[in-house]
């Protein structure tokens, strides 16, 4: 519940639209939103027409600021990591090149031409919206270096902002260094944190070092996306400051699982799908209900607000947000959240 000291802001959050265009039946089309998160993969294969797509989707998001990130499908946006995968041969300034993915730096000025948009770099940002809230950010869109994002994941490069993933137990070299601050509101990677909406193929995919960074700082919410199956959101209550003493806080140390709960995962939006068209149980009347009801999920976002609200330092609210599903269900939902942020202090 919003106190004095903070405003209730309505948050829409998506990821991995891989250059998808504008669909009249999209939900961010339809709602009104303090602010818009996309939590990386604008692309496919980092084509300019793909960003100029991506481009249009987000400016037809009703929202005073939105606030993208990178992901590894990005590779323009990633200098070193797009030398590496061109042809034997070419080069940047190669016509072929240049006809597809543009100068490097024009996929970030053709991002920028849209005022309420803002591309975040790796760190810590300060931010206020015209709601009144303000608040800091932690941004970045480093994942490990897996072979894909939806259950190929040979050690391989060919992607953008990767590193090698942490090698041995506490004390080894990490792969990243996540600096987030204490007191940091809201985080936003392209990849989640091992342990929470991560699991493709019987395994953890997320980033142990990343799970340990946002487990210390405890912001009001972590949204990613990155592993498509692992769609959905999960209220965490941490146990006491005594988990954080190891010098490697996990998903196994840090979480107070009885208090914890998913709140949505694609098992059950699928479960809800099919039944909601094949249930012998139902007769045709409330077939349709249930279909209709599916149907105003998708074009209206996912709301996981938790009812009581996040008590800060205590909870937080993890989001995975990939938007590209599979054939059984092409579209998944973005998810919509409403914080109590800080609210912004007047000047007397």
């Amino acid at each position: 519940m919003a106190s004095s000291s903070t405003v209730r802001t309505r948050i829409l959050i998506l990821s991995d639209t891989h250059g998808m265009k504008f669909r009249k039946d999209w939900p961010q089309l339809r709602g009104e939103f303090d602010l818009a998160i996309h939590c990386g993969d604008l692309t496919e294969e980092s084509k300019l027409s793909e960003f100029s797509d991506t481009l249009d989707l987000l400016r037809d998001i009703t929202a005073p600021l939105k606030l993208v990130i990178a992901g590894n499908h990005d590779l323009t946006l990633d200098p070193p990591a797009f030398r590496t995968v061109l042809e034997p041969g070419m080069d940047l300034n190669d016509p072929a090149v240049l006809k597809e993915y543009g100068a490097i730096g024009e996929a970030r000025q053709l991002l920028a031409s849209d005022p309420d948009l803002r591309l975040l770099d790796e760190g810590t940002h300060a931010l206020t919206l015209p709601n009144g809230a303000t608040f800091s950010l932690y941004a970045s869109p480093w994942t490990p270096r897996y072979g894909g994002s939806n259950g190929s994941y040979s050690e391989a490069g060919g992607f953008a902002f990767q590193y090698d993933r942490r090698r041995g137990g506490p004390g080894a070299e990490l792969g990243h260094v996540f600096d987030i601050p204490p007191g940091t509101d809201i985080v936003v990677t392209h990849g989640p944190p091992e342990g929470v909406l991560d699991r493709v193929d019987g395994r953890r995919a997320g980033c142990p070092d990343l799970f340990a960074a946002v487990a210390r700082a405890r912001p009001r919410l972590h949204c990613f996306g990155h592993i498509h199956v692992g769609w959905g959101a999960k209220l965490v209550t941490w146990r006491g400051d005594g988990a954080l003493d190891t010098c490697m806080p996990s998903h196994f140390t840090a979480v107070d699982n009885g208090r914890s709960a998913v709140i949505r995962d694609l098992k059950l939006l699928k479960e809800w799908r099919a039944d909601s068209v094949t249930s012998d149980r139902m007769d045709e009347t409330d077939k349709k209900g249930e279909s209709d009801r599916l149907t105003d999920l998708l074009r209206s976002g996912c709301d996981v607000t938790p009812e009581d609200g996040i008590r800060l330092g205590e909870q937080t609210i993890f989001v995975n947000a990939v938007v590209e599903g599979d054939e059984d269900l092409p579209i998944q939902p973005p998810i919509v959240v409403e914080l109590d942020l800080p609210q912004r202090v007047q000047e007397v």
